[in-house]
């Protein structure tokens, strides 16, 4: 059984890469809608009282909870008939890294427990949230970094989001800023810091479908019955090397 983890710079098709992955092995996408949906059925579940409640210090988060929500939410992505799809990077900009009503400490301490529950899940690839930092100690997490330069990552966004080059440009900026933010705030490491991951690509010299070729086969050596169309290649030096 393995877990994915997608890191990837606003840009880069990282998110493209991680629905389509998803889609080829049978896995679920967990990105920051299912974050936000199980922080949602938490709060449902603590003022129903259906579970323990969640404490009210910063970091006090009741297990039960954190489970319950959690499980919840993957099955009832695994019981959608329609494929889920990528969100548009740039709409509701700007990005939103805590929630509104939770402690960060608290919020840190949520997160830390939906992606350990989700990873004991299987079949689940987890996109950001530094889900490769609460993972780095687990034997079946793929650990992955997608980026690209910052003009090519700008063409792109301004291309698939329909924005002027300068609006997407601000866009980009702003967006390695905050997750750079986030990471060092909530897990004490460096988000580009290519010791966070088993797998760093660079999309300006490599294309999507090698990208997904390349996870799928480092999934297939951890649990060969996942189904994949991919075909494994010979390896590429690109694909290794760490943007600038």
């Amino acid at each position: 059984m393995a877990v994915v983890t997608i890191a990837r710079q606003i840009g880069s098709g990282g998110s493209n890469i991680a629905y389509t992955l998803a889609q080829e092995l049978g896995y679920v996408v967990l990105d920051k809608n299912a974050v936000q949906e199980a922080l949602t059925r938490a709060e449902i579940l603590r003022r129903r009282g259906d579970a323990a409640m969640v404490k009210h210090d910063d970091s006090g988060l009741d297990e039960d909870v954190v489970e319950t929500a959690t499980s919840h939410m993957i099955n009832e992505m695994r019981r959608l008939t329609t494929p889920a799809r990528p969100p548009d990077e740039a709409l509701n900009w700007p990005e939103h890294y805590w929630h509104p009503k939770w402690a960060p400490q608290r919020y840190i301490a949520f997160l830390r427990a939906l992606i350990l529950e989700a990873a004991e899940d299987d079949h689940v690839i987890i996109v950001g949230r530094g889900a490769n930092f609460v993972l780095r100690n687990t034997p079946k997490a793929i650990r992955v970094f997608i980026g690209g330069s910052f003009e090519r990552r700008v063409e792109r966004l301004a291309k698939e989001s329909d924005l002027s080059p300068r609006r997407a440009a601000d866009i980009v900026a702003r967006s390695d800023e905050l997750r750079k933010a986030f990471v060092r705030k909530a897990f004490k490491k460096e988000w580009t810091d290519p010791d966070g991951y088993d797998m760093v690509f660079n999309t300006d010299d490599v294309d999507d479908k090698t990208i997904i070729r390349r996870i799928a086969a480092a999934v297939r050596e951890i649990d060969p019955t996942t189904f994949s169309t991919a075909r494994p290649e010979p390896p590429s030096e690109a694909e290794s090397r760490l943007f600038h």
